[in-house]
């Protein structure tokens, strides 16, 4: 009975079917034990019968080995005292990513920031491809002001499947700061929301950039054209920068403006059909019809495939077939 029991019940945990990411848990002996203690006190009962004598030694014994249990438990009781001790003493016994990763988490909500990201670099280590430590790295550098570091290790988690950063309303213990996250299910929108919310800002152009498209994207044309400027002031050679302060521009009815970023867009990337196009519209809002159709000519000659409707509008206004 006592082995049946024990087989029964431990078949379920042994790896066979996998729970979660967990593999190996104290927990997972609890009930198959029950069947090896069946399994002692119906042999010993067995064992010794009617004699009184063998009877005390045997219950001498099992005092003693109580006696060693509790003293035993006592000494482990402090890897027990909350998620900081034993997560640590769970990657001491045997390191792994979930264990690294869990110890992280504890050391963020604590204000342990750099403790954390060092817990989220063994993660790393031991298993690359686990993406939520990129994404605990992420929020331990978001803490520390971090932007590029923060956004980096973000798109790596995200690259590996990992949701993106969604945290609910939460108070971190240590500073006593309070983030309230809104959610969007868009990696590049969720990030935006994320940093809006830590108020971290970016240090180099292409992080301006990216911020910049995505306000653009929010219509939030002022501070696009803000982010698009520094991004410009960093790297006054990004094509992709001056176009979309183009854009920017010739959504605010800036035509002058929008024409000279997205000149300096082809000079900058003169292999870039995209970018005739958008000058094209440009001139035939200023009523250039002859440049509108020479930067077409030269989007087709590229590669690229003018917007039908765009094409309509133009012969229309120019008289010219397409």
């Amino acid at each position: 009975v006592g082995w049946l029991w024990f087989v029964g019940t431990f078949v379920p945990v042994i790896g066979i079917v996998r729970i979660g990411y967990t593999t190996v848990a104290d927990r997972y002996t609890y009930l198959p034990s029950i069947g090896l203690f069946i399994i002692i006190a119906w042999a010993a009962e067995k064992l010794i019968g009617k004699r009184i004598w063998f009877q005390r030694v045997v219950a001498t014994l099992a005092a003693a080995l109580i006696a060693l249990m509790m003293i035993v438990t006592s000494l482990d009781l402090p890897r027990w005292k909350d998620s900081g001790a034993l997560f640590a003493s769970a990657v001491n016994v045997s390191p792994h990513p979930v264990a690294w990763n869990n110890l992280a988490y504890y050391q963020i909500s604590r204000g342990e920031y750099a403790q954390a990201i060092e817990s989220c670099n063994r993660a790393i280590e031991t298993n690359p491809e686990y993406g939520q430590s990129y994404g605990n790295r992420s929020l331990a550098y978001a803490w520390l002001d971090d932007y590029e570091h923060s956004k980096a290790d973000y798109d790596h988690a995200v690259k590996l499947g990992t949701r993106p950063i969604q945290p609910v309303r939460k108070q971190n213990m240590f500073s006593g700061n309070t983030v309230s996250q809104a959610i969007s299910n868009d990696p590049e929108e969720a990030w935006h929301l994320f940093a809006a919310l830590f108020k971290l800002e970016p240090q180099s152009a292409e992080s301006f950039r990216g911020r910049a498209d995505m306000r653009f994207k929010l219509s939030d044309v002022a501070g696009a054209l803000g982010d698009y400027d520094r991004a410009i002031q960093l790297n006054a050679n990004d094509p992709l920068a001056r176009t979309g302060r183009g854009n920017a521009h010739a959504s605010s009815g800036n035509w002058l403006a929008a024409l000279a970023d997205l000149s300096k867009a082809i000079e900058l990337s003169p292999t870039n059909a995209a970018s005739y196009q958008n000058r094209a519209a440009i001139h035939f809002k200023t009523g250039d019809h002859a440049q509108a159709w020479s930067d077409l000519d030269q989007c087709r000659k590229l590669g690229g495939t003018p917007h039908e409707s765009f094409l309509r509008m133009l012969s229309e206004a120019s008289g010219r077939k397409q």
